[in-house]
């Protein structure tokens, strides 16, 4: 498995508005995906034959061209390699104005 920097992210955090968080979150979820990928041993093409892209498509996307990817696409990307996604809604502190989104991997 190849090491991940995850240091892009904090660009991320570095904004606050709501495209920076969405970003963040498919950032994670995509290197998620690339260590499943590589973990599984598949080919590109293999995996891309798997998640419904074409193979340029698929290595765009992992080399972090995913605006235009919804959270739900990227999500069904994992359950069609094998895993489970689950989403769960539970209330903010309530010292907190804004809920946030957290995105809890294995």
């Amino acid at each position: 498995m190849a090491d991940v920097n995850m240091g892009y992210m904090k660009v991320y955090d570095a904004f606050a508005t709501r495209d920076a968080r969405s970003m963040l979150l498919k950032a994670r979820l995509v290197v998620h995906l690339t260590q499943i990928i590589e973990n599984q041993g598949l080919s590109r093409r293999r995996a891309a034959e798997l998640l419904g892209f074409s193979e340029a498509r698929l290595n765009n996307i992992l080399k972090g061209q995913f605006r235009s990817l919804s959270e739900m696409r990227l999500l069904d990307c994992l359950t069609q390699l094998g895993y489970d996604a689950q989403i769960v809604i539970e209330p903010a502190p309530r010292d907190v104005a804004i809920g946030k989104i957290d995105l809890v991997l294995p």
